[in-house]
Formats: structure tokens, sequence, C-alpha cells
């Protein structure tokens, strides 16, 4: 807000907390207490002290009324932040974790492990090993989706807590993220299931 110095007429900008206070001029170093600022009554621009028009509305203080011919300044455009900027940002709502260098090294050694034990699953399936695939493809999965919640959290989390703080569209991402390769690993064992021999 705008305070004015009685004394010298300076304008200083001061943080409304000031206001009913004592404060120093910083131009003539007299002091005066800070008045709350003037607003408009229809729109609550704030106003200089002097101001009878509001440049925004065209309101009238001492008339009381809204001057057709007042030249009313349009408010300033709403700046909006380039794209790329507007989609970092929605993409650290959703994923935290993909901008802490901890957390993405996690996820990636999670991944590599859940590769491997997806890996072993398959060769048990080519030796005939349904119910055994299965255990292990399912062991496969929860390492995956803990390294997966490495991404969607801020912090480094076990997976119990991960599904308590997870909320909004970060879960819905998360159980995107998590069962998908889960449903390409079904797919693919069901493909090779199938051109296994007989017997």
């Amino acid at each position: 807000m705008i305070a004015r110095c009685p004394t010298c007429q300076n304008s200083v900008k001061v943080s409304p907390a000031l206001v009913g206070r004592p404060f120093i001029c910083p131009e003539c170093k007299g002091v005066f207490t800070v008045t709350p600022p003037r607003l408009c009554p229809k729109c609550g621009q704030e106003l200089a002290p002097d101001e009878v028009l509001c440049v925004r509305c065209g309101f009238h203080l001492e008339r009381g009324e809204t001057i057709a011919e007042a030249h009313v300044a349009p408010p300033p455009p709403e700046e909006k932040p380039p794209v790329y900027v507007r989609f970092l940002v929605n993409l650290y709502d959703l994923a935290p974790g993909l901008f802490r260098p901890l957390n993405v090294g996690m996820f990636l050694v999670c991944v590599a492990i859940a590769v491997g034990v997806a890996l072993l699953a398959l060769m048990m399936l080519g030796f005939g090993l349904f119910f055994e695939t299965l255990y292990i493809g399912s062991l496969a999965m929860v390492i995956h989706a803990q390294g997966s919640a490495f991404l969607f959290l801020p912090k480094l989390q076990g997976l119990k807590s991960a599904f308590i703080d997870m909320e909004g569209d970060s879960w819905w991402a998360y159980l995107t993220v998590v069962f998908m390769p889960a449903v390409i690993l079904v797919v693919i064992m069901f493909l090779a299931a199938r051109h296994l021999p007989a017997g």
C-alpha cells in the first residue's frame, strides 16, 4: 500500500501491517502514523489521498456516482506463464519426486530389479511353472509399485505410507504407471503361453 508523508508529501510504499503505527519518512525523516488506504467504494481500487476519481471504474467519490465520461483504464491483461512453465508446474504437482535426484535414482533401481524379476518370471513360464510365474510376477509388480511411489511423492516412502499420502490426480497417475507394465507383462505371458508346445 502507499502512504503519504503529511510533511513533505512524499509517497512511500509500505506494508499493510504498518497501519496505525508510527513511520519515519525516508525523505524528510519526519514521523507520521500510517493510515489505512483509501479504497474506491465501488471496485475496491486503492486511491491516492487526493484522488476523487477512481481510474479503474470511473466512480467519482464526491458525487457518489459513476461518471460515463471517465476514461476507465482496462484492467491489465492477465499474463500467463509460457506453456513449458505451466507443463512443469503441473508435472511437479502430479509427481514431485521426478524433480528430486534421489527419488529418481531409487525409481531406476527398483525398475531394474523389477525387470530382472519379471524376466525370471518369464523364464519360469518357459519351464511350464505357471503358479511360480504368478508369484514371481507379483513380486516384480510390487517392486515396480514401490519404485513408482518414489516418483509421485516428494520424499522417499514405503508403499503403505504412499497409499495413505497420495491423493487426487497423483493417485490416478500412479495407478496408471503401476498397472500399465503389469498389463503388458500379462499380455506377453499369455502370448508366450499360447506358443508353448503342448504337453
